[in-house]
């Protein structure tokens, strides 16, 4: 049995409702002792302050696919164990969990207070799972004024977070998931030590690149994401397609849930016949694996991403990722970047990408699954993870 943290959950809810705010699901509310740990045997106690559901779903469950971040939030509490700790697990979205007692160690998602308020004392980390807010507000902001000034929308402005940030206030450290230009993003607005890791796929089967006929695939372009359309770049990728006929694009996002960008689109979407909607797709399913077989590029086009999960489940099944560099990923001589924020960009460099040679193609490929291989795995993750907290964490 689950024991759950603080205060119990239908108290919980009715302050929630009180307040605005939608209820807690059960599986959002608060763990103790999420790995189930003899507490006696430890001297030292920490809060995580990410996703408790972690801790409901049984492993294997589908919702471990969705994203990479039930995953990690395990990952870090397992490694949190190691290092002497006892875990509680809180959601990042209850405002109203408070510690029931003294913490050693909080690593904390949740960036509208001080840290203070749930560890005074203790060491404290902030989770930075995006681009710092205001420049990732920015460059949404941007996004859509581009598109706007292309003739489309008006689409709503999707993910806009707020930019107080108030947990850096008392943080002792920033740690997440990215590369150099994401830490930059937050030095903007914290002085102190910035620590980031190399994230994962959140699925575990992939094709391997013998798996693909490059000559056939060289023409065909994977866009694999989620939500915020115009964030994600879908917009880009339409226009830029619509008019490379030549070429074909496959679409797997939640974009058939965000009714305004498909009425901004809906030509694109359902009248332009090398543009194939295949809607969300789980990354075991015989969807997404016929797809990586007969797609040589992922295309992920995102103008804000800590490092995106959806790039790296493409790249660990050898697809060669188009990117732009906020989607967090380090180009390695395997990405091919797009630099400017336009269809036409866009579509002049899926055009020369499919016209090189299959031979090139192929060990280009190849060169993405075996980078997938060294560098986003869930084993460096967590040594990555085990690394921070040697540096950041006093003994």
């Amino acid at each position: 049995m689950i024991r759950r943290v603080g205060v119990r959950g239908g108290i919980v809810n009715v302050r929630r409702r009180l307040s605005g705010r939608p209820p807690l699901y059960p599986h959002q509310q608060a763990v103790r002792n999420a790995n189930r740990v003899d507490e006696r045997r430890y001297a030292r106690r920490a809060l995580l302050v990410y996703l408790p559901a972690a801790f409901y779903y049984p492993e294997g469950h589908p919702e471990f696919r969705r994203h990479q971040n039930l995953t990690r939030t395990r990952i870090m509490a397992r490694v949190l164990d190691e290092a002497g700790y006892v875990v509680d697990v809180a959601n990042k979205k209850d405002g109203h969990f408070r510690p029931r007692g003294r913490y050693d160690l909080v690593v904390s998602e949740r960036h509208w207070e001080p840290m203070d308020a749930l560890g005074p004392g203790a060491t404290k980390l902030f989770l930075a799972t995006s681009l710092q807010h205001r420049v990732h507000n920015r460059n949404v902001r941007r996004r859509h004024a581009l598109m706007e000034a292309r003739g489309r929308g008006p689409v709503k402005q999707r993910m806009i977070w707020p930019e107080g940030l108030e947990a850096l206030s008392t943080a002792d450290a920033v740690i997440g998931p990215g590369n150099a230009l994401v830490a930059a993003t937050w030095a903007e607005a914290f002085s102190g030590p910035i620590r980031l890791f190399d994230d994962f796929p959140p699925g575990e089967l992939h094709v391997t690149p013998a798996d693909r006929d490059a000559e056939r695939a060289r023409r065909s372009f994977l866009f694999f994401a989620s939500r915020a359309q115009v964030r994600k770049g879908l917009d880009l990728a339409l226009e830029a397609f619509a008019q490379t006929p030549e070429l074909e694009l496959h679409v797997c996002s939640n974009v058939l849930r965000e009714d305004d960008f498909v009425e901004a689109y809906r030509r694109e979407l359902e009248s332009t016949p090398n543009i194939h909607v295949h809607g969300w797709v789980d990354v075991h399913g015989a969807l997404f694996a016929e797809l990586a077989r007969t797609c040589a590029f992922a295309l992920h086009p995102s103008c804000s991403d800590a490092q995106a999960g959806a790039a790296v489940q493409c790249l660990s099944s050898g697809l060669i990722p188009v990117v732009t560099p906020e989607t967090g990923l380090d180009a390695d001589g395997v990405c091919a970047v797009l630099e400017e924020e336009s269809p036409d960009a866009l579509a002049e460099l899926a055009r020369s990408l499919a016209e090189l040679p299959a031979s090139d193609l192929a060990a280009r490929g190849a060169a993405a699954y075996d980078l997938a291989r060294r560098r986003y795995t869930r084993a460096t993750f967590t040594e990555q993870f085990r690394s921070i907290l040697a540096a950041l964490v006093p003994a």
